[in-house]
């Protein structure tokens, strides 16, 4: 008999790629979503899995999916991860056993800053480091742009206070993967940072899809394991 598994957050990234490789596996997999979708994720598996309606924090919704499909093993990878709703719903998006991340945006000022220094102004004659720091000033003045409310590095790692799995392309052209490696040495007992050779932005399951989410299964295993 085939093995269930019952997977909250099926229509994100992760959550659809760990489908993929279930059903590769002999697995029946279900899903738990919060809408009735499209999930543009779930295409190419959706004739092959069965999806619930529920919602996390109502337990009679969850009980309800849980009595349907009566899993041996259930992967919560649930999350707000649409960046606006996470900052309308900070407590609701804290509210979380582990964390996997994918080339993160922990400092957006730095980002620019990179991202500037790379681009050329008039032919081979690069941006000066001192326009990329005026034309942050007038983002701020002109769009509001709160500099230091999207640093989450230094005193703000202390957010970072549950098991976490940092994933970041070493040829990332995007988000300088420095920033991930700095949160890494700030938070050694709670980040875990997995590099990707010769991955760009969020690249790292395009380099390497098997062994990305025998990675993420691994430590979603040890990170719950920890709370039983």
């Amino acid at each position: 008999m085939a093995r269930r598994a019952l997977i909250t957050g099926i229509g994100g990234q992760d959550g659809s790629l760990l489908a993929e490789f279930l059903l590769d596996e002999g697995y029946e997999v279900y899903g738990i979503v919060r809408r009735p979708g499209p999930y543009e994720n779930l295409v190419s598996v959706g004739s092959r899995i069965e999806l619930f309606e529920a919602d996390l924090l109502d337990e009679l919704s969850l009980a309800s999916a849980l009595e349907c499909c009566r899993p041996h093993e259930v992967y919560n990878l649930a999350s707000v991860s649409f960046a606006p709703a996470s900052w309308d719903q900070p407590i609701l998006t804290a509210e979380v056993t582990a964390v996997v991340l994918d080339s993160p945006m922990l400092d957006f000022s730095r980002t620019v800053d990179d991202n500037a220094s790379r681009e050329p102004l008039v032919g081979p004659i690069d941006v000066p480091p001192t326009l990329t720091w005026a034309a942050k000033q007038l983002a701020a003045l002109r769009f509001d742009v709160d500099w230091l409310s999207l640093y989450y590095l230094t005193a703000g790692a202390a957010q970072f206070d549950v098991p976490t799995l940092v994933f970041h392309g070493e040829d990332d052209l995007t988000i300088p993967i420095a920033t991930s490696e700095q949160l890494a040495e700030l938070r050694p007992d709670t980040v875990e940072l997995v590099r990707c050779p010769e991955a760009d932005h969020i690249e790292c399951w395009n380099v390497d899809p098997k062994g990305t989410v025998e990675r993420v299964v691994a430590f979603l295993d040890q990170a719950v394991g920890s709370q039983a």
